[in-house]
């Protein structure tokens, strides 16, 4: 597969960021996000679809590391490695 699809994501939630973890029940990374006391989430089912988030939310997603359980270390690192390289790669260009 040459190009593969991109799933596009909100971007520009950082201010309404709150935490983000894995849901093993889904395999999805779930972000959660909270504006005047109403709570929303969003969902990534492939950590790939971090590259479409804005820069900012990049940076948030880096310094706030995802939640998970033990047993899922695997599967969430799949979305914490792929900021990191999102991050990396915005702080160097």
């Amino acid at each position: 597969m040459k190009d593969m699809p991109l799933m596009k994501v909100e971007q520009y939630f950082y201010l309404d960021f709150r935490w983000w973890h894995y849901n093993r029940l889904t395999g999805e990374a779930v972000i959660m996000l909270c504006t005047e006391g109403c709570w929303r989430s969003i969902r990534i089912l492939n950590p790939m679809w971090l590259v479409n988030l804005s820069e900012k939310d990049i940076e948030t997603l880096y310094y706030n590391k995802i939640h998970y359980q033990v047993k899922d270390i695997i599967q969430s690192m799949k979305y914490q490695n792929a900021i990191k390289v999102c991050f990396g790669y915005e702080v160097n260009s």
